[in-house]
C-alpha cells in the first residue's frame, strides 16, 4: 500500500513538472512576448523574465490550490475564499507588474514607457494571466478534493463490506460447529468409539480450515471441496447404519486453480441435513459441483423432512449470511435460484470464476 501511494505521489510529481515546463514554453512564446515585444531586439532570450514568470505562476497556483482553498473554501467560510483569493490575486498582478517594469527598466534602459504600454503590455497582460492561473488552480483543487472524496468513500465502503463479511464469517463458524458437535453427540450416544475419534479427527481439520483458510476473500476451490468432503465423511459417520439415507456427491469438470469465497458453499449442505435428513423416512441428497470454462455450477437437492420443526425457515441463518456475502464477493456475478416443493428442496448457484 505504501509503495502504491509513493509510486502515485512520484507521477503526480512527474505531471506536475511537465504541465509547468509546457506553460513555461506558452509564457515564453506569448506572454512573454507580448509583455516584452514592444522593447526587446531579435536576439533578446528573454531567459530572466521567462524564469521569474513561471516562479510567479508556480506560486499563486499552489497558494490558492493547497493552502487558501484547503483552508477555507473546504471549511465552508467561502465569503472569506473569495475575499482572500481576489486579495492574493491582485497582490500578484501588483508584484508582478512592477518586476515587469523594473525588467524592462534593467533591460532596455533608453526605452520610453509610456501609459499605454505600461496598461497594455504589464498590467493587463498580469491580470490575463493570472486569471487563468487562478482558475486552473481553483479547478485541480477542486478536482483533487473531489478524487479524494471519492477515494475515502470508497476505503470506507471498503472496510464496511470487510468488517460486514468478518461478521457474516463468525456468525457462519459458530454455527457449522455447533452442527458438528451435535453430530458427534450423536455418535457418543451410540458407543461409536471408533467413529467418535475419527469424527473428532475430521472435525479438528475441519476447524482448522475455518481458522487458517478461511479469513480472506479467496481460497482455491479445490481446499473448499476438501472441506466439503470432510464434512459429508463426518455425517456419514453419524448415518452409516441407516439404509434409507442416499447422499451423492458428484464433480465435474477440471478443478485446477480456481478459486471462491471460503465458507461459501457449506451453508447449502448444512441446510439440506439440517431440513432434509430423517431417521424415519427415505432421505436423498444429491450435491453436484460442475465446473465449466469461467463459472460454477453448484446444485443441492434433498428431500423435505415433514418433521422439522423449522420448515418455514428452511433457509436458516447460515443461508441467509451466504445470501448476503454472494451480493458482497459476487455483485452481478452470481444466479441463485431456491425451488422449494411439497417434499423436494432444491439450490442451484452459478458463479463467475
Amino acid at each position: 500500500m505504501k509503495k502504491s501511494l509513493s509510486n502515485r505521489n512520484v507521477l503526480t510529481a512527474f505531471i506536475h513538472v511537465l504541465v509547468w515546463l509546457g506553460s513555461g514554453l506558452l509564457f515564453y512564446f506569448i506572454g512573454a512576448n507580448l509583455t516584452y515585444g514592444e522593447f526587446k531586439g531579435k536576439d533578446d532570450t528573454l531567459l530572466g523574465p521567462l524564469a521569474i514568470g513561471l516562479l510567479f505562476n508556480v506560486a499563486l497556483f499552489y497558494t490558492n490550490s493547497l493552502w487558501l482553498f484547503a483552508k477555507y473554501f473546504k471549511r465552508s467560510q467561502r465569503y472569506q475564499y473569495i475575499l482572500y483569493a481576489f486579495l492574493l490575486y491582485l497582490g500578484f498582478i501588483g508584484v508582478e507588474s512592477i518586476i515587469d517594469y523594473g525588467l524592462i527598466r534593467y533591460y532596455y534602459p533608453n526605452k520610453v514607457i509610456d501609459a499605454e504600454v505600461f496598461w497594455f503590455n504589464i498590467l493587463l497582460l498580469e491580470a490575463l494571466g493570472n486569471s487563468i492561473i487562478l482558475i486552473a488552480s481553483i479547478a485541480y483543487a477542486a478536482i483533487r478534493d473531489w478524487i479524494k472524496s471519492e477515494r475515502s468513500k470508497r476505503q470506507l465502503l471498503e472496510e464496511k463490506l470487510k468488517t460486514e463479511l468478518a461478521f457474516l464469517r463468525t456468525q457462519i463458524n459458530p454455527h457449522f460447529l455447533f452442527n458438528c458437535l451435535n453430530n458427534l453427540y450423536s455418535l457418543a450416544l451410540q458407543e461409536k468409539i471408533q467413529e467418535t475419534a475419527e469424527g473428532i479427527s475430521k472435525l479438528a481439520m475441519l476447524m482448522r480450515y475455518t481458522l487458517h483458510e478461511s479469513s480472506g476473500d479467496r481460497v482455491q476451490l479445490k481446499k473448499e471441496l476438501d472441506y466439503i468432503e470432510d464434512y459429508l465423511t463426518l455425517q456419514h459417520l453419524r448415518i452409516a447404519d441407516e439404509d434409507d439415507i442416499y447422499i451423492k456427491f458428484d464433480v465435474q469438470g477440471e478443478v485446477t486453480q480456481q478459486e471462491v469465497a471460503p465458507m461459501l458453499l457449506i451453508p447449502f449442505i448444512e441446510n439440506a441435513f439440517k431440513h432434509g435428513l430423517s431417521l424415519k423416512s427415505k432421505t436423498l441428497i444429491n450435491i453436484l459441483l460442475k465446473i465449466t470454462e469461467g463459472q460454477l455450477l453448484f446444485e443441492v437437492c434433498n428431500t423435505i423432512n415433514h418433521t422439522s420443526k423449522k420448515l418455514e425457515s428452511a433457509s436458516g441463518l447460515g443461508l441467509a449470511n451466504v445470501k448476503r456475502r454472494l451480493e458482497l464477493l459476487y455483485p452481478q456475478q452470481y444466479q441463485l435460484d431456491i425451488q422449494k416443493t411439497t417434499n423436494k428442496y432444491q439450490v442451484a448457484l452459478k458463479i463467475d470464476l
